[in-house]
């Protein structure tokens, strides 16, 4: 859906569209109230485009920070332009995600282009035109307000195909964007959480009332008729299970039942969801598939981990499994913010050996980075 990487871009330019002009996004006319005139800054195209929408909490907990970048990092690797508003936290959180993964995103204001809000997003403010679109309806020099937000709300309803709550109070501004979803006819996804906790009242009432809940990024990217295979995933949720170990649960099925993939790699593949008839799942038919044959079109994402390799004796795959089984321990104990070695030596109950080659793994794949002093964090 994008163009080869290293391809050019358009130029980055401020455009000011009403509703008669021939870019104004049409989407957006089916609001009650859609905005009179628009501002937009960077790619235009991208509205043309498979569009999510990832919003969440302006005072996440780590978990819904992980959440929403990998949500955001996963739909755009599968060609999926990430929506949100810019906010500190969660929003913040899936644009980056986006990004990070070379993806684009859009970014939905509730101030003018010119007004540096929230300061901690700056540098998304500046960076997305150049990989996505800056959006308000609202002029230079004008500052946000408690009206402001839900305008931009009902504006990231419209121009998504389906909306990901990650985590927010049950009166925020995450519901009113899922009421306006609701009221638009399309679908929400809510990430479950504690009941005792406060930012999780927000997805756990939407999911009691009308939304799907979100389990991992395969909820997403089904909504696009997309199938999300990771087993990185797969080893976080069933520790030791490639080695065959008995009391574990069973391998879970790779799509096209490719059951020969090298254990303990991090790998992951999209492919359109629709088998050998060219019928999508649910009936639909896959977008662009050849009649009979079940194949993607010619520019729709498949993106495939390594080719299976030899044969491996039952030991190395066991040292295998509980090696992944480690470095997904490890993982799950890092955060944004740093963390010291010791504190996560203490929490993960790892040989030091084991946990010091688990951390320079995730540091060669991207995932970790290390700062002076013996502390460590997720990439951003």
């Amino acid at each position: 859906m994008r163009g080869p990487p290293g391809a050019a871009r358009p130029p980055v330019e401020d455009r000011v569209l009403g509703r008669d002009h021939p870019l104004f996004p049409k989407p957006l006319l089916v609001l009650d109230n859609p905005p009179g005139v628009l501002y937009a800054r960077g790619d235009l195209s991208v509205l043309d485009r498979p569009i999510a929408a990832i919003v969440g909490s302006r005072e996440p907990t780590n978990y819904g920070v992980g959440i929403a970048y990998e949500a955001a990092r996963e739909a755009a690797r599968a060609g999926i332009v990430v929506v949100s508003g810019l906010a500190r936290g969660l929003d913040g959180r899936a644009h980056r995600g986006a990004l990070d993964a070379g993806g684009e995103t859009i970014a939905v204001l509730g101030c003018g282009f010119d007004v540096p809000y929230p300061r901690e997003n700056l540098d998304l403010l500046e960076s997305i035109p150049e990989r996505g679109l800056l959006l308000t309806e609202l002029p230079p020099g004008t500052r946000p307000t408690k009206f402001s937000f839900p305008a931009r709300n009902r504006m990231i309803a419209a121009l998504a195909k389906c909306l990901l709550v990650v985590e927010g109070k049950e009166a925020g501004g995450t519901n009113n964007t899922a009421w306006w979803m609701q009221r638009l006819g399309k679908p929400v996804l809510a990430v479950p959480g504690r009941v005792d906790e406060e930012v999780a009242a927000g997805p756990n009432g939407l999911i009691r009332d009308l939304a799907t809940p979100y389990l991992s990024p395969a909820d997403l990217l089904a909504q696009f008729d997309l199938t999300w295979v990771c087993e990185a995933a797969q080893l976080r949720r069933y520790p030791g299970a490639l080695a065959g170990k008995p009391g574990h649960h069973p391998r879970p099925q790779l799509v096209g039942g490719d059951e020969a993939r090298r254990p303990g790699v991090a790998t992951g593949s999209f492919e359109w969801g629709a088998p050998a008839d060219g019928r999508a799942r649910g009936g639909r038919s896959a977008p662009g598939a050849a009649a009979g044959t079940g194949r993607p079109p010619r520019s729709a994402p498949v993106l495939r981990g390594p080719a299976a390799p030899p044969e491996l004796e039952p030991d190395a795959l066991e040292a295998l499994a509980e090696f992944a089984s480690a470095e997904a321990t490890v993982f799950d104990l890092v955060t944004p913010d740093p963390v010291h070695v010791d504190r996560i030596a203490e929490r993960a109950g790892l040989a030091h050996g084991t946990l010091l080659a688990a951390l320079s793994s995730l540091e060669l794949k991207g995932l970790v980075c290390q700062l002076p002093g013996k502390l460590f964090r997720l990439a951003s």
